[in-house]
């Protein structure tokens, strides 16, 4: 099974746990805002950590500090819950999902378990999907990171002023990036290219 019916069924295995209703509900009762990426990026967060499991949220140090957390191949599970509560401990933990990220449930999901941004890959959803997501997430005050891998994946952009922060790892594609858009990247820092911010690799 690939990657995209995987998630498939993980989304619909929580959406009997967590109906988009009840979220709805208690969207209010959430413990705090979403840090302001944009903000962040490339003047107090230089460089962004990897980490392969939640509870390493617990050892990162009580400095301001942005990790990733690698949500593809995962089942959305109560440990989730931590993420949470790592940031009511550390109130400088910036904390980004990579996730394949297909409909707006995703995005409601990560904002209430306490993401203060998202990294979801263009190539698995059409245009309209693009176009839902990043607004959902702008108005949730979750930063959306679009996840570029060729310049076919850009042109499903119709509006550039909903895209705030983008990941590539190829240096061809920065030449057509707008100027306000900030780029963070795993595999170009050194290339000689304007980066915002490095994704240090494990």
């Amino acid at each position: 099974m690939d990657l995209k019916k995987r998630k498939e069924k993980f989304i619909e295995k929580k959406k009997q746990d967590i109906p988009m209703v009840v979220m709805e509900r208690n969207f209010n009762m959430l413990y705090a805002e979403p840090c302001d990426l944009y903000e962040e990026i490339g003047n107090d967060i230089k460089s962004i950590n990897r980490i392969k499991d939640i509870e390493e949220l617990y050892n990162v140090e009580n400095e301001k500090s942005a990790v990733i957390i690698d949500m593809r191949e995962k089942e959305y599970t109560p440990e989730m819950d931590d993420i949470t509560l790592s940031k009511q401990l550390n109130s400088n933990l910036i904390v980004i999902a990579e996730d394949i990220i297909l409909e707006n449930y995703q995005v409601f999901l990560h904002r209430v378990f306490g993401m203060d941004g998202v990294i979801f890959n263009t190539s698995y959803v059409d245009k309209q999907t693009i176009k839902d997501i990043l607004l959902s997430s702008l108005l949730l005050g979750t930063t959306p990171i679009l996840k570029f891998d060729n310049e076919d994946e850009m042109k499903k952009i119709e509006d550039w002023s909903m895209v705030k922060v983008v990941l590539i790892n190829n240096k061809q594609l920065i030449t057509n990036m707008p100027k306000n858009v900030k780029i963070i990247s795993e595999e170009i820092c050194e290339s000689g290219q304007k980066i915002d911010a490095c994704i240090l690799k494990d």
